[in-house]
């Protein structure tokens, strides 16, 4: 009988136990639903569906807040417009499943916060950052960024389930900075849904020498986005305030990218002709996975004899540090006779190289979008041989259609290095005041 009751006692004993503490996490959960959303505000501003875009998040409260000022933390869901009315489109037009290009996730970052990227923004104040939104979205997902499709951006984490007891645990993209926490803390920000649009590439800033001088210390112009450079103001041509960057670019209009006029194609048009073309991404967990893929045509119309060889390539490398000048390898290599060869049109060589191996050591030490241009120099005459070969430099801005596996526009590859000996960013973060459009 004591036994019984002795069982019969621990078994409510337990009983209560459970129903308390799971009271305990039901207050815990409201306790964090009855604080408000902290007031932070996030926006991607895109002028063009190939960027640069803006990253800009607001404190519009009257408290600091705390957030995660890492670009690489976006994700992005695609939805491409359809033409045809299909069962996985919606009735206006655009895919019913998106694509997700998960930065969080490409970069290591799923499931931490990245410490050196900690910003307290003060009320008032923003924090603005200009990047290439290839850098999420990378390789085949970046033909998604078409002028017409609908972009959901978010920061952040995904939030937990609500029946799990750790919905509210860390990391955090926005948390309160003083005691007592009034406002709780949120796994991810979302901006309001973006419709891209068919303008022309911007070029942000109110003065287009300042914006020549950075593409020469290491922007890349089409291929390469300025994600790496943080929001800073510079003095102006007439000793003001200019806006050199991202922070002043959505009060100021963004100005159209002036395309160079194309050279005149040869007059003889059968002429032996040579070009290049590379393939158009490489995605490398590290610097030493970056393999690229380059291609020699024959786009003349008359035979070509020449031996090509993998050292003869150059490389020209502009990334979030500047230039760098990848030369070729020593030109005393011999080369055998069997490698000399007619190349008629429409062929190509094909020609693999691993870029860290060519390139000078700590080229792609930091993470970030890279652009690299190949250069052939065909220097083998056979003359060791009592043969003629054609030699010469080619570059890929060479006239002509190639063949084979590439296509008529790769004529650089945009490489994206996702971990490295170096840090992103080059400086931690900085706020500015929020500058708001008078009425």
């Amino acid at each position: 009988m004591n036994g019984r009751v002795k069982r019969g006692f621990g078994g409510l004993l337990a009983i209560l136990v459970l129903t308390g503490w799971s009271l305990a996490v039901a207050a815990h959960e409201k306790g964090d639903d009855r604080l408000p959303a902290p007031p932070v505000r996030m926006r991607v501003i895109a002028p063009s569906a190939q960027g640069p875009w803006l990253l800009r998040i607001d404190n519009e409260g009257a408290e600091p807040m705390r957030i995660a000022a890492d670009v690489r933390l976006l994700r992005l869901e695609v939805r491409v417009p359809s033409d045809r009315p299909v069962r996985q489109t919606y009735r206006h037009g655009w895919s019913k499943r998106a694509a997700v290009c998960d930065g969080p996730q490409s970069f290591g970052l799923g499931k931490r916060f990245p410490v050196a990227r900690e910003l307290v923004l003060e009320p008032g104040h923003s924090y603005v950052e200009e990047f290439d939104p290839r850098l999420i979205c990378f390789g085949k997902q970046a033909a998604l960024l078409v002028p017409g499709a609908r972009v959901t951006a978010t920061l952040g984490w995904k939030p937990k389930a609500k029946w799990s007891r750790r919905m509210a645990a860390a990391p955090f993209v926005a948390d309160a900075a003083h005691r007592p926490r009034r406002f709780r803390p949120l796994r991810r920000l979302q901006a309001p849904q973006l419709l891209l649009s068919h303008a022309r590439a911007a070029v942000y800033g109110s003065d287009t020498k300042e914006r020549s001088a950075t593409h020469a210390k290491g922007a890349s112009g089409d291929h390469a986005g300025s994600d790496r450079r943080d929001a800073s103001v510079s003095r102006g041509p007439r000793g003001g305030r200019s806006a050199a960057s991202a922070e002043e670019a959505s009060v100021h209009r963004p100005r159209a990218v002036v395309e160079p006029p194309r050279k005149r194609p040869a007059p003889d048009e059968l002429a032996a002709r040579m070009t290049l073309t590379t393939s158009h991404h490489a995605d490398a967990r590290r610097p030493t996975d970056i393999e690229l893929s380059v291609e020699a045509h024959n786009t003349g119309q008359r035979p070509l004899f020449v031996a090509l060889r993998s050292r003869m390539l150059s490389f020209r490398v502009e990334g979030p540090d500047g230039t760098v000048r990848c030369r070729p390898q020593s030109r005393r290599h011999h080369v055998p006779r069997d490698l000399f060869k007619v190349l008629h049109h429409g062929k190509h060589v094909h020609m693999r190289v691993m870029l860290a191996e060519v390139c000078p050591p700590g080229t792609f030490d930091r993470p970030g979008l890279y652009v690299a241009t190949p250069v052939l120099h065909a220097d083998a005459d056979g003359t060791q041989y009592g043969l003629t070969a054609i030699t010469g430099r080619v570059s890929t801005r060479h006239a002509g259609t190639p063949g084979g596996t590439h296509q008529k526009g790769d004529d650089a590859t945009l490489v994206r290095v996702r971990f490295g000996r170096r840090p992103f960013y080059k400086r931690g973060p900085r706020q500015v005041p929020t500058r708001v459009l008078p009425r």
